[in-house]
């Protein structure tokens, strides 16, 4: 969470009586009010007279605003100090709600397990509660990978198609190399060379575009709003103000080691077409 305006640092400091409030800055902008305004809240469930239940209203300061980039917080959440909280909705001792912040977010499920096993309370994690999104990240992850490997086939094929041209025009002096007493094995070689180098060149070219476009991917979204004039991923749809990216640097090594083995083993046909090439067939018009 970034801060927009505002500041933390005496955040609930009178406890109970506190007046801080802390608000998103879509829900802000919606509301017109900034750092320093004053914000009445109304809770429903309030004391009981002859009458019927009174609601209860508290004036809030608003401290300061936040960003999160997600619609779903930034435009439906404020905070207010927990002791304040209670007053205004009448709890007494303990919380009805208690959040955890785990250090590593993939492992809420254990430690769910861990914590359901000591303590008879009802818990969920952030992976349970949102399972229908994890579980399509998942699929999508996976779909990803396989269209991935399959992008990378067909392109791999162009070296087949390169070193066989390079065969084809170099028929004559593979021809006098095996004349001279160049093995198959070591033709075998040269022309395995020459494709691994095509395949390290594009391996190389296509992970550092890969990893400038994920660590730049926010400039470069908005770059592209700004020329076609039009919202790539509208906020109310998508429920974030720019795409968001995280580098791994495990994934990036898979990708681009399983994408040089593909183009080296593409190297391999055309390098044993050159070694199998009759030097008196490939001298004879010479």
């Amino acid at each position: 969470m970034t801060l927009g305006q505002g500041s933390l640092e005496r955040f609930g400091d009178e406890g109970a009586m506190s007046q801080d409030m802390v608000m998103g800055s879509a829900f802000a902008y919606q509301l017109g009010v900034s750092v320093g305004d004053k914000v009445t809240i109304t809770q429903s469930n309030g004391a009981r007279t002859v009458l019927g239940t009174a609601p209860r209203k508290k004036t809030y300061t608003i401290s300061a605003i936040f960003h999160v980039g997600n619609e779903r917080y930034d435009r439906g959440v404020v905070f207010i100090p927990i002791e304040a909280s209670k007053l205004l909705f009448g709890y007494g001792e303990g919380y009805p709600l208690l959040g955890l912040r785990l250090t590593d977010p993939d492992a809420a499920d254990d430690f769910v397990r861990k914590l359901e096993t000591e303590e008879p309370y009802t818990m969920q994690s952030w992976i349970q509660r949102n399972g229908t999104y994890v579980t399509a990240l998942v699929v999508e992850r996976n779909v990803m990978r396989l269209i991935l490997f399959i992008v990378v086939v067909i392109t791999a094929l162009n070296i087949i198609t390169g070193v066989l041209m390079l065969v084809k025009n170099k028929a004559r002096d593979i021809a006098i190399l095996r004349t001279i007493g160049a093995t198959r094995a070591g033709v075998v070689r040269i022309f395995m060379m020459s494709g691994t180098v095509l395949g390290m060149a594009g391996v190389g070219t296509g992970v550092l575009l890969g990893v400038l476009c994920a660590i730049y991917i926010a400039p470069i979204q908005h770059f592209l709003e700004a020329i076609t004039g039009t919202e790539l991923f509208p906020a109310d749809i998508y429920q974030l103000d720019a795409l968001p990216a995280k580098l791994e640097w495990a994934e990036v090594a898979s990708v681009g080691g399983a994408a040089f083995v593909v183009t080296l083993l593409m190297s391999v046909i055309p390098s044993l077409w050159a070694a199998r090439l009759n030097p008196v067939e490939a001298l004879r018009f010479e």
